[in-house]
């Protein structure tokens, strides 16, 4: 996956086009699911300031873009994203479930992205996200209680 760093005078559409061409490749075709969240998480462009009611930040640019890029990274992975909605704080949540382990992958206007394991309802750990982490993080969605196959 890609980083992305830009100024705010880029376009939603740019940014999305920017997205789609670092996914381009060997990537297995969008799952109908996957293809929802992206054209949802899309469409979180388009809401207004307080959209909540409760003063809510408009989701930015840099981050839909992040969330987009990063359904395309899962996917090729085969993963299916089960949740995906806006912040109140202008950032993205990206949710993928297995069993009673989740994982939420939050994507921000900066560098701050972060990413939460989830197992029976309680939070394991919240870590700064890297994309060099990525892995790591869907191998524990498989098995949060460490026992894991040797992934290679």
């Amino acid at each position: 996956m890609t980083n992305f760093q830009t100024n705010n005078s880029t376009s939603s559409s740019a940014l999305f086009v920017r997205a789609i061409s670092n996914c381009e490749g060997d990537s297995p075709k969008l799952s109908d699911i996957n293809l929802k969240h992206i054209a949802q998480v899309k469409g979180f462009s388009n809401l207004e300031p307080n959209w909540d009611g409760y003063n809510a930040n408009i989701p930015s640019d840099i981050a839909i873009s992040k969330a987009i890029e990063h359904i395309f990274w899962l996917n090729r992975n085969n993963v299916t994203v089960f949740f995906s909605a806006p912040t109140r704080d202008g950032d993205i949540l990206i949710e993928v479930k297995e069993g009673n382990a989740r994982v939420e992958f939050i994507f921000s206007a900066d560098v701050h992205d972060k990413v939460l394991l989830i197992h029976n309802e309680d939070v394991i750990v919240e870590y700064p996200y890297y994309n060099s982490n990525a892995s790591s993080y869907i191998k524990w969605l498989i098995c949060p209680n460490g026992d894991c196959p040797d992934f290679r």
